[in-house]
């Protein structure tokens, strides 16, 4: 694979605009050596590959400090591989307790929309809770490719741009852990700001940097990752929203549904002991528990 251009794109906080940070983590990774789809692959195996990891010295946001070129981070997610289609019954469960809190704002329940949508099972559950029209954007050609036949009309393959949608389009969109993986937070917000209708939704998921597993875990965490731009905490993710002219109903830590089998996964025991794990046919592995693993959700109102 050719080297991945590596731009630095952000001096400057997107929150404060402060060029002053501290490291807490230094890079682990060979940038034009190690960065590949499979790396970009949603919910692979934590494999500890990051790049330099700070913190604003004002506002306290923590980012990766090196940012890939927008072309050649597409590509990537263009790429990247849907690996994930046997926990998605749990993530629907679990997504879908967060769209039947968020729903509570806002009664209108004409269209919806999903970025990062994956296979699309979110818009099959969006339908059943009762929207009328359901539209998913999705880089990944795997995951797209892997939609249901009823479903995958309704997907585009894109990233999120203006003009990808008409302005004024949706009562509600949603990004399930994806936020954090957006270079240019300030434009994806603002994107998202000409897409809702007056007084309409939209729902954030994604990993809390404060929550006490990514305290305890530290840099063994498996949200210090490459994929993540950003990592947020619910002071940070309600100041850039607010910025972006939002006003935030709700910030707050949501539960989710895990197999034993998934939860081992994420903690930081050896490889060799986790690939045992995910080919064990073990029933009890498969028994599913409900925690607040460390994500948090903001749900937010178009002015």
């Amino acid at each position: 694979m050719p080297k991945t251009k590596i731009e630095i794109l952000r001096k400057k906080c997107p929150i404060c605009s402060s060029s002053d940070y501290d490291v807490i983590y230094p890079s682990t990774v060979n940038f034009g050596k190690d960065l590949n789809a499979k790396i970009f692959s949603a919910r692979r195996l934590p494999d500890r590959i990051h790049g330099t990891i700070v913190k604003c010295s004002r506002c306290g946001l923590v980012r990766t400090y090196e940012v890939i070129d927008d072309s050649q981070l597409s590509k990537l997610y263009v790429n990247s591989r849907f690996t994930y289609k046997n926990l998605t019954n749990n993530l629907r469960t679990s997504y879908g307790i967060i769209l039947q809190e968020a729903v509570k704002y806002f009664g209108r329940r004409n269209s919806f929309l999903e970025i990062g949508c994956g296979n699309g099972f979110m818009l099959e559950e969006a339908l059943k809770i009762g929207f009328g029209k359901v539209s998913g954007i999705e880089p990944s050609r795997d995951a797209i490719s892997r939609a249901d036949k009823r479903i995958r009309s309704f997907i585009k393959q894109d990233i999120l741009h203006q003009g990808v949608f008409p302005k004024n389009s949706f009562d509600m969109i949603a990004a399930f852990q994806v936020f954090d993986h957006i270079p240019n937070p300030n434009h994806f917000l603002k994107i998202c700001l000409t897409l809702l209708r007056p007084k309409g939704i939209l729902v954030l998921m994604n990993h809390d940097v404060e929550s006490l597993s990514a305290r305890v875990l530290g840099e063994r965490s498996p949200i210090i990752d490459i994929e993540h731009t950003y990592l947020y905490s619910q002071k940070t993710i309600g100041k850039i929203l607010r910025k972006n002219d939002y006003k935030v109903a709700k910030i707050y830590n949501p539960p989710a549904i895990f197999s034993i089998k998934y939860f081992l996964r994420l903690l930081p025991l050896p490889q060799s002991f986790k690939k045992v794990v995910e080919k064990s046919k073990s029933k009890l592995l498969d028994t599913n528990i409900r925690i607040k693993p460390g994500n948090l959700c903001a749900i937010s109102i178009k002015k």
